[in-house]
Order: structure tokens, then C-alpha cells, then sequence
């Protein structure tokens, strides 16, 4: 998935992940737009509509599933 957004243009990924507290439970799943990933490649940048975060950095183990979209 990380080459496919990379590519850029009008590339961009659905995702949903897992997040974990910092006690290591996890919470129950949600869904974001993945539009990129940081230079180090170890979180993807995704915007998050439903709580209205407009970037968000996930990291990339915490990624479930992905559905990629190439085009708007």
C-alpha cells in the first residue's frame, strides 16, 4: 500500500486500524483516509471525518485492512 500512495496524483487508501491506549488495550476498530506516509515510512498520515481530525499519523502495524483508491 505505501508505493501505491506514494505514487501520488489522486491516489489515496480507506484503512481501518486498531488504536491502543498507553496501556497496551485496545480500543475497537475505525475508519480514515490514508493520504500519505511519513519520511521515515513507519506511520501512514490519514484524515479522519468522522471525529474531525484533519491529519492524523497512524502507525503502520495498527492498519488492519485497506482498500486503495486511484482516482477522486
Amino acid at each position: 500500500m505505501s508505493s501505491f500512495i506514494v505514487a501520488g496524483g489522486t491516489n489515496f487508501a480507506v484503512g481501518i486500524y486498531r488504536a491502543y491506549s498507553s496501556n497496551g488495550v485496545s480500543s475497537n476498530l475505525h475508519a480514515v483516509v490514508i493520504t500519505g506516509i511519513t519520511a521515515d515510512g513507519s506511520k501512514y498520515i490519514c484524515s479522519d471525518s468522522q471525529n474531525g481530525v484533519v491529519i492524523k499519523y497512524i502507525d503502520i502495524d495498527c492498519i488492519e485492512k485497506y482498500t486503495g483508491v486511484s482516482g477522486l
